[in-house]
């Protein structure tokens, strides 16, 4: 295996990284929020079947606890954290606004609709907004929860993916195996889209669809280009990731926003929208791509094509769960 060249260290993103919803099942009106890159060996900690749990879901006559929801697609560890705190801070934290807000002290917001009520609004934050993020319901009273949306909170479900598994919860583990064959599928999609990137690099002189120039991981070179590619099966569109960052920036409407939002926002907003795209279309196949599905594929691309790397050297930054509690 290679080494990347000390210039040519890129940040990674993690093949996952989300923050979850816990509910006791002895005590179903007990909550617990918590960040993880591995949902199934976190669950088994909480439950105590692997050690490490945080001292919160440790407490006699709470376990076992079923994880109910996840979102997910956090860039790094570090934002995944950020929603968590806020998450779990939902009564000052600036991510919501003050005139928005549906928990106004520490001691509220402990009802499910609350838990539910909150994530909504962070999504809807300007800061969580541009990543793109997704949401697994495991459960039928939060995906309802979602759908009757008690406090008339504005939300796309367009914008923000929400998926849905009956399961069945066990006495001692919780819903651990709906866990399991979510992170199987999401694993499996991944793994599935990477060798097909492989197979195509394994021709010589792609070009990039954009500007024409030859792309060649291929052959040795001081530095690696960060390359974008359709993930639709049947395009995988081949262009720079810069290329297509420019074209995406000239597909981009500025979108009209509410006049009752406030100036800070608005310019937090503008702000955003200057610099990061979070969608547009492919150049080949008119269909959405989402940016930071790209980054996360483009930035693994040059570690695992370009400079054949050991991808799981990587993956040991993300590793480790938020700190106990």
């Amino acid at each position: 295996m290679s080494q990347v060249p000390k210039n040519e260290q890129t940040h990674f993103t993690p093949k996952f990284y989300g923050v979850y919803l816990l509910r006791s099942v002895p005590k179903p009106n007990s909550f617990y929020i918590g960040s993880t890159p591995d949902p199934v060996r976190r669950l088994r900690q909480h439950n105590g079947d692997l050690k490490a749990g945080a001292y919160k879901t440790k407490r006699k006559g709470f376990r076992p606890w079923d994880m109910v929801m996840i979102i997910y697609g956090f860039p790094n560890k570090i934002s995944a954290l950020q929603f968590e705190h806020a998450w779990q801070h939902s009564y000052q934290t600036r991510h919501i606004e003050s005139s928005q807000r549906i928990v106004n002290n520490k001691s509220g917001g402990r009802s499910l609709h609350h838990k539910v009520g909150n994530a909504k609004l962070l999504l809807n934050a300007p800061f969580f907004k541009r990543m793109s993020l997704k949401i697994m319901c495991f459960d039928e009273t939060i995906y309802q929860a979602f759908v009757r949306n008690k406090f008339n909170i504005k939300f796309n479900n367009e914008e923000v993916p929400l998926d849905y598994v009956k399961y069945k919860s066990n006495p001692e583990y919780g819903n651990l195996f709906s866990v399991e064959n979510f992170k199987d599928i999401y694993m499996e999609k991944h793994d599935e889209s990477m060798k097909s990137f492989k197979d195509l690099f394994k021709r010589e002189g792609l070009p990039c669809s954009l500007c024409d120039s030859t792309i060649d991981y291929n052959k040795p070179k001081d530095a690696l280009p960060l390359i974008s590619i359709c993930y639709h099966s049947d395009c995988l569109n081949i262009a720079h990731l810069s290329c297509l960052y420019k074209y995406f920036k000239e597909q981009a409407q500025v979108e009209e926003l509410l006049p009752s939002q406030s100036q800070r926002k608005i310019d937090e907003d503008i702000q955003f929208k200057s610099l990061i795209p979070s969608k547009g279309k492919c150049p080949k196949c008119d269909r959405f791509l989402i940016w930071t599905d790209l980054i996360k594929y483009s930035t693994w691309i040059k570690a695992e094509i370009g400079f054949n790397v050991n991808i799981q050297d990587f993956q040991k930054e993300f590793d480790e769960d938020s700190a106990e509690e």
